[in-house]
């Protein structure tokens, strides 16, 4: 269990422990008017994962941006690699591995930053699997645009031969990234279900990365056939559904295939076993969604309920009395376990 304490002061200075670190933050209140995006708030740290809340129950959290610097290393090595080798096959992977690197670095950020320790492992878990997702797709495209190149080569009369191994190279990235995109969300989801948590894949994580602010906020309101709200953990049950499916039948047409020698009777004894396996995981994955799939980001990450009960009181900073307000809160599922002494800050 997490136990993370805090002393809150009149002088608008928070002193206390987040996440193992000591930290110095300033708190505020901010302008109640909504925005579509949280206004930074002052804050001063130790460390980087300085917290800060203010009135509408947003978290301002600093960590260091460090994408930049892996992107050109990334380039550099795939550079060095392509040049030494002459390798179509590996310029392909590479290709397709660079599509899903930001969301691997996003699931990194999120696992170090999500305090609900429980969840922050399948939370980040799901943006592996979705770049994993990304990475097959990218591998599709590059082996439909492979092979209208090597058509229209062999219709020139140009040597195409030595397409074949960027076709092969696109081929092995689109079974990795298909095979660990299902198995994680699968792992995701389950465990998800298990222990009662949401998940969410979407931009508001990016922005909230980008903005350096926390938790993640709704961006947008949308809805549709396989979106909801903006989450795109939808569109990993239905690709796991559909590798499910194909594993699934192809498991069920060779063990029929050995013991039916005739093709005929193969169909009529393996159809009604693969259309009750498509039914039965739809209803299955239908049923997994509704529990787990959140509508918002809200869902997934919101405040502890003692921040609601913090209210702005009168009372000397360097002596608890009267006017200090005491909680002491666990808090079970999503919500972090807490104990906090409050002096809330003054509105004047």
């Amino acid at each position: 269990m997490i136990r993370t304490s805090f002393a809150f002061q009149t002088d608008n200075i928070l002193h206390g422990t987040a996440f193992g670190q000591e930290t110095l933050v300033r708190i505020g209140f901010m302008n109640p008017t909504p925005t579509p995006k949280p206004i930074p708030m002052e804050l001063e740290s130790t460390s980087p994962y300085g917290v800060s809340w203010d009135k509408k129950r947003t978290v301002k959290m600093v960590a260091t941006s460090w994408l930049s610097k892996y992107w050109v290393i990334w380039l550099v090595i795939a550079f060095i690699v392509f040049e030494t080798t002459s390798q179509p096959a590996l310029a392909a992977m590479f290709a397709c591995v660079k599509v899903g690197w930001d969301d691997f670095s996003l699931a990194r950020w999120l696992f170090r930053i999500d305090p609900h320790r429980r969840g922050a492992v399948l939370r980040s878990a799901v943006f592996v699997a979705w770049g994993f997702g990304k990475i097959a797709l990218t591998a599709t495209l590059v082996m439909a645009a492979t092979i209208v190149v090597m058509d229209m080569l062999r219709w020139a009369g140009q040597p195409w031969l030595q397409l074949i191994r960027a076709l092969w190279g696109a081929l092995v990235a689109l079974g990795i990234g298909l095979t660990i995109s299902g198995l994680v969300t699968l792992y995701a989801v389950l465990w998800a279900w298990l222990l009662g948590q949401k998940l969410y894949v979407g931009k508001a994580v990016s922005l909230a990365r980008e903005g350096n602010y926390w938790p993640p906020v709704e961006t947008e309101a949308r809805w549709s056939l396989f979106e909801r709200g903006g989450n795109r953990v939808s569109w990993l049950l239905a690709l796991t559904w559909l590798l499910t499916l194909g594993f699934g039948g192809a498991y069920l047409q060779t063990k029929f295939v050995q013991q039916f020698p005739n093709r005929i009777l193969v169909r009529q004894k393996a159809s009604p076993w693969i259309l009750a396996l498509a039914g039965g995981t739809i209803l299955g994955y239908f049923y997994l969604g509704r529990k787990v799939i959140a509508t918002r980001p809200e869902e997934c990450w919101a405040l502890p309920d003692w921040v609601d009960s913090l209210h702005p009181l009168d009372g000397d900073p360097d002596r608890m009395d009267d006017n200090s307000l005491e909680v002491d809160t666990y808090l079970e599922g999503n919500q972090m376990p807490s104990k906090a002494k409050a002096y809330p800050p003054s509105l004047s």
